[in-house]
């Protein structure tokens, strides 16, 4: 279910990240953990644009766990969002709003900042956005 490419101490695991890639491609697995042994990044292949920073790797439960939610899974771009919590009575900002960090989110970001002005509605828009995401 998963390549770990592991390099020496003093190679920073990043620099891995291709090689990792190309042997899980060729595996035909998903997951792909990098490590020099201080440090354990992870990349879902077919989600991660980028790796990120773990505590360890994961158990084989956790993968057969990530594997299973693949079945499930809807495109997030195809899940409408609910306009009884977020985007009526003229709120349309709102919507494209919550659009916006849906295709962040298709092109892999995993860290979003929304600002909006005070009265504008960022709890309903986060509401709705963070419905639309258990949805999907």
């Amino acid at each position: 279910m998963a390549v770990l490419e592991a390099k020496k101490a003093k190679i920073d695991p990043i620099t891995a990240q291709e090689q990792g890639l190309h042997y899980a491609r060729q595996l035909g697995v998903p997951f792909v953990f990098l490590s020099n042994g201080d440090e354990v990044r992870f990349l879902d292949a077919d989600v991660d644009a980028h790796s990120r920073a773990v505590a360890g790797v994961f158990s084989q439960d956790d993968l057969e766990r990530r594997m299973a939610t693949r079945t499930v899974r809807r495109d997030l771009m195809s899940v409408e969002t609910d306009k009884n919590i977020a985007g009526g009575g003229g709120r349309d900002y709102q919507l494209e709003c919550i659009g916006a960090l849906c295709q962040e989110i298709f092109r892999g970001r995993r860290k979003l900042l929304v600002e909006m002005a005070t009265g504008t509605g960022k709890t309903r828009t986060a509401a709705a956005f963070i419905k639309r995401l258990f949805e999907a």
